[in-house]
């Protein structure tokens, strides 16, 4: 079932920048009647559109005297970045060099390099422990992330923890990194604070079906919740989500996992790779649970997923060290287990009576 997302935008739209007024016209109309964070990012999104084809149609003009030149100051003015408390759009040219912004870089980033995918970050929600500046935070962050030449658009939340390091604090960019004693730890949080995230993330609706992986097929879509096993398939599925060095510390608490299985290629630099059979590439989004802490990491069966980490005994899976990413259906799934009380906003229109998992 694929269904019609107003994010996309078409080839030509994209190249035309009447049509992107038509399409921003509408934009705002659903804004001032519905005024979402998601439909801020279609606002900015087909603004920063409109933007790129002034560019591109300035700088091919008629009128355009033969002697003049889009300067890098000109650039910089119509590629301000978009920020509040809960939401900002990533500038699409903030990668590149200060002699690669002239009109001639523009045209060949945008039609040399037609896999580039543009990223806009949609929402941050940050929790307690984040917001204090103290060790052990962390925040959701929920971005797009389109290519508008393959007309694919991929829509995902990321978990990024916060860790202490020389009295400062820093976003943590891996999932595994060695401690002082250079031993390597996954990461863990305190699940009460991470469940403060959590409620602000939904207070800003970015658990809403409109966020969900059109990519996913719902009837392939496997959830395994470890109080659904007999023993030995605990003991099974266990061991593929865990690495050695916490088993034992594992075994001794009182914990639950959840393992939301699906076939899609994730990132855009999977999506991208072709050497690898798309069709029978398999994620594993896991949560690991107890009363008192949690954490969320990803498996993959493309062996050539980097960054990635073996897991000893462990062949048809690797362990991605990104800091999780994954589909606001698996999110979803994840907070139906621990998350039980809270009271999901599945639609983006504050005016709707919010529905329960």
């Amino acid at each position: 079932m694929k269904k019609k997302n107003n994010n996309k935008v078409s080839d030509n739209s994209l190249q035309d920048s009447s049509l992107l007024l038509i399409k921003m016209d509408e934009a705002y109309k659903a804004f001032i009647q519905t005024p979402t964070n998601i439909n801020m990012s279609k606002i900015t999104y087909l603004g920063g559109k409109y933007r790129d084809a002034w560019i591109i149609e300035t700088s091919d003009s008629q009128q355009t005297p033969s002697n003049s030149k889009l300067t890098d100051k000109t650039l910089l003015q119509s590629s301000d970045d978009i920020n509040d408390s809960e939401f900002k759009i990533s500038d699409k040219f903030s990668s590149l060099d200060m002699d690669e912004l002239s009109s001639d870089g523009l045209m060949k980033e945008m039609y040399v390099n037609p896999d580039r995918f543009i990223k806009n970050i949609i929402s941050s929600s940050h929790s307690d422990l984040k917001i204090a500046k103290k060790d052990g935070g962390s925040s959701i962050i929920t971005s797009s992330f389109y290519n508008p030449h393959r007309d694919t658009l991929i829509l995902q939340h990321s978990i990024v923890g916060v860790r202490e390091k020389q009295g400062k604090i820093f976003n943590r960019r891996w999932y595994l990194e060695k401690d002082e004693s250079q031993q390597v730890k996954p990461w863990w949080t305190d699940r009460e604070d991470f469940s403060t995230a959590i409620t602000k993330a939904n207070d800003n609706r970015v658990f809403n079906t409109d966020l969900d992986d059109d990519r996913l097929d719902p009837d392939k879509i496997k959830i395994i919740h470890s109080d659904d096993l007999t023993n030995s398939e605990k003991i099974k599925f266990f061991d593929e989500v865990t690495i050695p060095s916490e088993r034992e510390e594992l075994l001794q608490s009182s914990i639950n996992f959840v393992i939301i299985e699906t076939q899609c290629s994730k990132l855009p630099r999977q999506i991208l790779k072709k050497d690898i059979d798309h069709s029978k590439v398999i994620w594993r989004d896991v949560c690991i649970y107890s009363p008192e802490k949690i954490t969320f990491r990803s498996f993959t069966n493309d062996l050539t997923f980097k960054p990635s980490t073996q897991i000893q005994g462990n062949p048809r899976w690797v362990l991605s060290n990104d800091m999780c990413n994954t589909s606001n259906q698996a999110m979803i799934a994840f907070l139906g287990f621990t998350d039980r009380r809270l009271r999901i906003n599945k639609s983006s229109d504050p005016s709707k009576e919010n529905g329960t998992k």
